[in-house]
C-alpha cells in the first residue's frame, strides 16, 4: 500500500518491488501515486474513491500510459450505495 505516511525509502522500495513484478497488486491513494510514478506494467486499475476533480482522475490515469505500455488499461471503478 502507498499512502501519505509512508517514508520516502519504503515507498521507492515498494515503487521498485511492483516495477520488477515482484508485487503483482499496488493499492496506492492517487495523491500519493498521481505524480511523479510511472505504472506503465500495469493493466487493471480499480477506483474505489472519486476525485471532485477532472484533473485528479485524468492524472491517476495517465500513470500507466508511459513510454513502455505493453498492454491495453481498463479502468474500474466501484461504486456502492449508502455510503458516506
Amino acid at each position: 500500500m502507498l499512502y501519505g505516511k509512508i517514508d520516502a525509502d519504503k515507498r521507492n522500495s515498494i515503487i521498485k518491488r511492483f516495477k520488477e513484478g515482484e508485487i503483482n497488486l499496488l493499492i496506492a491513494n492517487p495523491a500519493v501515486a498521481g505524480v511523479g510514478l510511472n505504472l506503465q506494467k500495469s493493466s487493471l486499475h480499480y477506483f474505489y474513491s472519486s476525485h471532485r476533480s477532472f484533473e485528479v482522475r485524468d492524472q491517476a490515469e495517465e500513470r500507466s500510459h508511459r513510454l513502455g505500455t505493453i498492454k491495453s488499461v481498463v479502468y474500474k471503478d466501484i461504486i456502492m450505495e449508502n455510503t458516506v
